[in-house]
């Protein structure tokens, strides 16, 4: 049976800017004993929303993504600020991002993007009947428009690869299997 493996003195944190990290944690492997080094690298845990208007059309956000080096839909998304739970904060990432809320949130799941190195967690959100109240209040690093289309359309256009946005995909899937299930 695999045993959990014991950590080895404190966390060292390498680089702390932006919300993003990069950590050293030493590990005791149990098998023979030896220190094994691993470095961890991520950010602020997120929250991603799939967010459908009445008519079924899902509110997506567009933007340049430096990492992927282009411009991207995406689903409203954004890190959790200290305070906040992740429901606070995907509140708040709609309507900053787009300008719509709802009444109507449900986690629909949550993941880590790499359990081996980035121990960041992903909460993913399903906001229904969500209507304009506002103007969008992006921050001043964002370059951000806002994109509706049928949901349906969306589903296919990401079965064919047309996000790189990994929270992206998850939501959505599970979107629409909590959808179906209904």
């Amino acid at each position: 049976m695999i045993k959990k493996w014991k950590k080895s003195g404190p966390e060292k944190v390498i680089l702390e800017k932006f919300g993003k990290f990069s950590k050293r944690q030493y590990f005791v492997d149990p098998r023979d004993g030896s220190k094994q080094e691993y470095i961890f690298v991520g950010e602020q845990n997120s929250v991603g929303v799939v967010a459908l208007t009445k008519d079924n059309k899902i509110i997506l956000t567009e933007q340049f993504m430096q990492a992927a080096n282009e411009v991207l839909v995406e689903v409203p998304a954004g890190v959790i600020d200290k305070g906040e739970t992740p429901l606070m904060a995907v509140k708040r990432e709609l309507e900053e991002e787009t300008g719509y809320g709802s009444k109507n949130f449900k986690e629909i799941g949550k993941f880590m993007r790499s359990t081996r190195s980035i121990p960041t967690c992903s909460y993913c959100f399903l906001a229904t009947d969500c209507k304009k109240i506002k103007n969008p209040k992006i921050d001043k690093e964002e370059d951000l428009g806002v994109i509706i289309k049928p949901f349906k359309n969306w589903v296919k256009e990401i079965e064919k690869g047309k996000t790189l946005d990994c929270l992206s995909v998850i939501a959505t899937f599970l979107a629409e299997k909590h959808l179906k299930d209904e």
